[in-house]
């Protein structure tokens, strides 16, 4: 330790920098009468805010909240949880491929994904979903993980919000089921309405290690240099 830290005398300013807001993940459902809709006419998808009730205009509301913040669970009114959301925007479903039973194709177009804290603030960030696949009757959107929640922002003081907004993105999907299972392909030919569930996971900052591998990639660049120019 004692020559990585001569050989890299630099580490100790960034080390300290490192300590940043760890990830937050929430889980959610839609509200009672919101669906995702899927529209034969269009081929697209999109997702319904509900029409009556406590809930009107609303399409979900966080069911869990896994965080660092004082928002977590344990300090549910203070946080993220029964907080409702809506998701804005329609989504084109691309060329769709199919292998046995399992179907899936791309996603194109943008929305918007907000959650609101109850006291007039509003957390928003920029949605995309990247694909769509069913397999029997489950149906599942952006399912491999993609990066598709960007340019978030929030004003209020809700600590779970906050900390969300405070990091790079995030990774939004979509889960769904039709019973009797319906096919990507039924889908775009015939539309369909049903019920959902998903989960929000936040990008985190650099750790302190990442920032290390950083370091040592940027020392053995400078070496390779030398040994060229030598």
């Amino acid at each position: 330790m004692r020559k990585l830290l001569f050989t890299l005398p630099f580490l100790a300013v960034l080390l300290p920098a490192a300590a940043e807001a760890g990830p937050i993940s929430l889980d959610f459902a839609n509200v009672a009468s919101a669906k995702v809709r899927f529209d034969a006419a269009t081929d697209t998808f999109t997702f319904d805010d509900a029409t009556s009730g406590a809930d009107l205009g609303r399409d979900f509301v966080v069911t869990g909240v896994s965080s660092g913040a004082l928002g977590d669970d344990v300090f549910a009114p203070l946080g993220a949880l029964d907080l409702r959301g809506n998701i804005d925007g329609t989504f084109q479903i691309g060329t769709i491929s199919t292998s046995g039973g399992h179907e899936w194709a791309s996603v194109t177009g943008s929305g918007q994904l907000r959650i609101h804290d109850g006291l007039g603030g509003t957390f928003t960030a920029d949605l995309s979903w990247v694909t769509i696949e069913t397999l029997g009757g489950a149906g599942g959107i952006n399912a491999g993980g993609a990066l598709n929640l960007t340019s978030t922002s929030y004003s209020g003081s809700n600590p779970d919000l906050v900390l969300l907004a405070s990091l790079p993105g995030g990774i939004t999907t979509v889960s769904f089921q039709f019973v009797p299972g319906k096919s990507l392909t039924e889908l775009v030919t015939n539309g369909g309405r049903t019920s959902y569930s998903g989960s929000l996971v936040s990008v985190p900052e650099p750790t302190a290690m990442g920032l290390v591998g950083l370091a040592l990639a940027a020392l053995a660049a400078r070496r390779r240099r030398g040994q060229a120019a030598a």
